[in-house]
């Protein structure tokens, strides 16, 4: 019998120990928060979205409809984002483990806006488009490239900043 406590004793150390000193019981909450955030992903997308949809619908142009069409994706992660977040903030990791999370999270929060920003330059661009009369298409187009990948120069440099590296001094 004393060898079944000792048995027991075990397993709950290691269920309030679990990993890196997080408790099992808290990382299996926080892994549910992530499903959660992933089943309440397509809610959002038919929710939200579509409410945008409806309203882009009612205007006169086309740019807001295909800018909705080209933000979908990045605002599909939202609910996903906010998951994490919560999932890492219940974790209430400590020290070295909660810098890496934290610097996760932002580094994903800045991908978003960043994919959402790059997105956006394909509809907008038709607004560059009526630069024409003044450049050829061929500079349009360039012009158009060049913005895509600055934006995903400033998205990298902001993730690097974000785990310490400095962008710069580099720059």
């Amino acid at each position: 019998m004393e060898k079944l406590r000792q048995f027991w004793l075990l397993v709950l150390d290691v269920w309030n120990r679990g990993l890196l000193e997080t408790s099992l019981g808290r990382i299996f909450v926080a892994l549910g928060i992530v499903v959660l955030a992933l089943l309440v992903r397509n809610l959002f997308v038919k929710l939200i979205i579509g409410w945008f949809r409806r309203m882009a619908q009612k205007t006169d142009t086309r740019i807001d409809d295909e800018a909705l069409d080209v933000l979908e994706r990045p605002m599909a992660f939202i609910p996903l984002l906010v998951g994490l977040y919560l999932a890492v903030d219940y974790l209430e990791l400590s020290g070295g483990l909660a810098l890496f999370a934290d610097r996760l999270v932002r580094s994903l929060i800045v991908l978003v806006i960043f994919w959402a920003f790059r997105n956006l330059v394909t509809p907008l661009s038709t607004l560059l488009r009526q630069l024409e009369r003044y450049f050829t298409a061929s500079m349009i187009d360039w012009l158009i490239k060049a913005i895509k990948v600055v934006l995903i120069f400033i998205g990298a440099a902001t993730v690097l900043e974000i785990w310490g590296i400095r962008i710069g001094p580099i720059i």
